[in-house]
C-alpha cells in the first residue's frame, strides 16, 4: 500500500470547497480549481497540481487495496460488486453479470450533518 504523506490542512480545503453550483448543474474541474484557489490563497495552477495530488493519490491508494480516511469528510475505498444474475431489459433473457471493482465513498457524520443542515 502507497503511503501519501500531505498536509490534511490542504486536503481539508480542496474538499470543503466541493459543492453545487446555484443553478443545480454541477461543478467543474475549473470552477473548483479556482474556489480552492480562492480558498487557500494559491495560484491556479498550484491548485491544480493540489487537486490533480490528491485524486491520484486516492486512485493509487483504492487500486492497491487500500482505504482513504479523511477525518470530518469521510472514507474512499475501492469495493468489489460480486458476480450476479440479471436480465437483458432490451431481450428479457437472463444473463450473468460478471463481477467488477468499484469506487465508494462513504460520508463521515459530520459531513452529512453539515448537508443537512437548514
Amino acid at each position: 500500500m502507497i503511503n501519501y504523506s500531505f498536509d490534511i490542512s490542504l486536503v481539508v480545503i480542496l474538499f470543503t470547497t466541493i459543492n453545487v453550483l446555484k443553478e443545480g448543474t454541477p461543478m467543474s474541474k475549473s470552477e473548483l480549481i479556482a474556489a480552492i484557489a480562492a480558498k487557500a490563497k494559491i495560484s491556479k495552477e498550484e491548485a491544480d497540481v493540489a487537486l490533480s495530488a490528491t485524486f491520484d493519490a486516492i486512485t493509487d491508494t483504492m487500486i492497491n487495496g487500500g482505504k482513504v480516511a479523511i477525518p470530518k469528510f469521510g472514507n474512499f475505498q475501492a469495493k468489489i460488486r460480486a458476480e450476479r444474475k440479471g436480465r437483458n431489459p432490451a431481450t428479457g433473457k437472463e444473463m450473468t453479470i460478471p463481477k467488477t471493482v468499484v469506487a465508494n465513498f462513504k460520508a463521515a457524520t459530520q459531513l452529512k450533518e453539515k448537508l443537512n443542515q437548514e
